[in-house]
């Protein structure tokens, strides 16, 4: 099944509020897996990069959270709370 053909079902088929709550709990556990696959590709150590307002952005991993990452900028020693999804390791 294709994402189109997913959420045609859910906006066609979803009658009750039960249906609903099916359907976020489902899209919620999908989301924490694939928060958790991203989080797990970092170390504390690791040197990463990001882009922020400022620029790009140099550093390492320092702390790992359950959605968040610290890294300590390698300039300025600025330390960042960043989402997994936007850092790539150098």
């Amino acid at each position: 099944m294709t994402l189109n053909e997913a959420l045609r079902v859910i906006q066609t088929q979803t009658k009750t509020q039960e249906d609903l709550e099916a359907v976020r709990k489902a899209w919620k556990t999908a989301y924490d897996n694939v928060q958790r696959s991203n989080v797990a590709k970092f170390i504390v150590g690791d040197t990463v990069k990001f882009d922020s307002k400022r620029g790009p952005v140099t550093g390492n991993v320092t702390k790992i959270n359950r959605k968040t990452i610290k890294i300590k900028d390698e300039k300025n020693n600025v330390l960042w709370s960043v989402s997994p999804q936007l850092i790539k390791l150098v």
